[in-house]
């Protein structure tokens, strides 16, 4: 059996809350205990009440437990991303990388420029190679996506090695996949649109995603490490400034307001999802949600940014309008409807759908974002 071990003991506990990017609170052997989390995503598919997650003791004067791992849809999902760097030297190192065979001379953390790369290669002195490696934790229904969070750092990384290709230096971002169902990789323009921009114009730069299969929450399967594709294709359809958007209201207490000519309406305590779509400026559009000066045009204008709070905006980035589709998905998943709202022009009954806690921590919510983010509520069966 050809494995390796990340850690030599794991265990499991479930989730309860994460108070800030560095520390999860966790249920374990039903006692509530801190763990130190070395992933800075946001993986909100994974922030759910009673989500399994694995652990692995540390000693440190604050934690005696980190988070490493995690499940989704039937498979491990390896969450350590301090740890991916070590990974991927072994892998060349037992040589199950195939496109990187030959590799001497490798060193880490290498200056260049203002920047530190994670590998280099060095011939006659000289470096001839680079290889910056990123962890992929998001894969939902077979497609992997990067980053889950905007990353000005990893778009400068991506800046720099293009700019090194012009000195005759051979370079490649890796994409470790931490989930053994992906079968395509895609970055993910929707949450950092400057980053699918710079991947599509980054025309030099050799890039890779392999998909890791853990056999248990801390030991790769070295015989299951598989180049992944990248779809380049739906990139370039589809990372432009349009497409469809959800606005996710909290309502503090109930309230009546006039909107327009739907008259007084009573709003419940709680939150609120809006669905929209901007096809030629959708970045313009979202800003105008968060202005205070503006004429009252949409029923939506009556709510935001006052007298409710605009908690987060999900942006799903499309060449196609996806507008009554996410609708007509969120209806199910809603506590109720608010009629007519925000719907004039659809054919859905409202656009605006209530929810008495954050759907944020609700698979269903969560699901239905990732699906439309991923392409697969149209593709799934060609996958």
């Amino acid at each position: 059996m050809n494995q390796l071990k990340i850690y030599p003991d794991w265990y499991k506990a479930h989730f309860l809350s994460r108070p800030n990017r560095f520390v999860m609170n966790l249920e374990y052997n039903s006692k509530k205990i801190e763990a130190y989390v070395p992933n800075t995503g946001r993986m909100h598919e994974f922030l759910v009440p009673g989500q399994v997650f694995y652990l692995t003791s540390i000693s440190t004067p604050k934690f005696n437990y980190k988070v490493i791992g995690t499940e989704y849809q039937d498979n491990y999902v390896f969450l350590d991303t301090i740890r991916i760097n070590s990974i991927f030297k072994s892998l060349l190192e037992k040589n199950i990388l195939d496109q990187f065979d030959g590799i001497s001379d490798l060193r880490r953390e290498v200056k260049y420029k203002n920047s530190r790369i994670d590998f280099a290669t060095f011939k006659d002195g000289r470096i001839n190679c680079f290889f910056e490696i990123k962890s992929c934790t998001l894969c939902h229904n077979g497609i992997a996506m990067f980053p889950d969070a905007p990353t000005v750092r990893g778009r400068k990384h991506i800046e720099i090695l293009e700019t090194a290709t012009a000195e005759s230096i051979e370079s490649h971002m890796v994409y470790l996949i931490t989930n053994s169902s992906s079968k395509k990789f895609i970055p993910n323009y929707h949450t950092d649109y400057e980053y699918g921009k710079t991947f599509l114009k980054s025309s030099k730069i050799n890039f890779h995603a392999f998909s890791l299969r853990f056999r248990d929450p801390v030991t790769i399967d070295l015989d299951d490490v598989r180049a992944v594709e990248i779809d380049k294709i739906h990139l370039q359809q589809h990372c432009q400034n349009s497409g469809s958007y959800i606005l996710l209201l909290h309502n503090p207490t109930e309230i009546q307001l006039e909107i327009g000519k739907l008259s007084i309406r009573r709003f419940k305590k709680g939150f609120y999802a809006y669905i929209g779509s901007a096809m030629r400026v959708l970045d313009k559009r979202i800003k105008r949600h968060y202005s205070k000066k503006k004429k009252k045009h949409w029923h939506i204008d009556y709510i935001t940014p006052d007298p409710m709070i605009l908690k987060k905006t999900i942006l799903i980035r499309s060449k196609n309008r996806e507008e009554e589709a996410l609708a007509e998905a969120l209806e199910v998943t809603a506590d109720s409807i608010f009629p007519c709202f925000g719907s004039s022009d659809s054919s859905r009954k409202s656009h605006l759908f209530y929810f008495k806690d954050n759907p944020l921590k609700t698979p269903g919510f969560n699901n239905i974002v990732l699906d439309f983010m991923t392409g697969t509520v149209k593709y799934e069966k060609d996958l």
